[in-house]
C-alpha cells in the first residue's frame, strides 16, 4: 500500500514521535504514543504547506500499521453526506520507517 508523511524535517528515517498536531479523536491505541502518522492522499495541499512528502510502501499486513478508525470513520461520513468528494484514509505506524522516496515543495508541487 502507497502512503505519504508530510512533515518540515528533512530525514532519511521516519521516527515515531508524540506531536503537538494531534487530534483529539484520535484512535486509542495511538493516544500518548509515539507513531509516524501516514495518509493514502498524495495531494495533501494546507495553508502551510510541510516541506517535505515522503512516500512508503507498507504491506497492508504489516502489525505496525495500524488504521486510524475514528477518523477514517467521520472521512467516509463526509463523503456519504456530500461534505466532501474524496475518500482520505489515515494510518499510523509504530516504528522506524525508511521512505522509499523523498520530495521537496516548490511553491505548487512536491518535486
Amino acid at each position: 500500500m502507497i502512503l505519504y508523511h508530510y512533515s518540515n524535517q528533512d530525514v532519511e528515517v521516519l521516527k515515531p514521535i508524540l506531536g503537538p498536531t494531534r487530534h483529539g479523536g484520535e484512535d486509542l491505541k495511538a493516544v500518548n504514543k509515539p507513531v509516524i502518522w501516514l495518509t493514502t492522499s498524495s495531494e495533501d495541499i494546507q495553508d502551510n504547506q510541510p516541506k517535505f512528502r515522503y512516500t512508503l510502501d507498507i504491506d497492508e499486513k504489516d502489525e505496525r500499521l495500524f488504521e486510524d478508525r475514528p477518523f477514517n470513520s467521520t472521512m467516509k461520513d463526509m463523503v456519504n453526506f456530500g461534505i466532501s468528494s474524496v475518500v482520505i484514509k489515515w494510518f499510523f505506524y509504530t516504528s522506524e520507517l525508511k521512505p522509499q522516496k523523498k520530495e521537496v515543495w516548490n511553491g505548487e508541487n512536491y518535486v
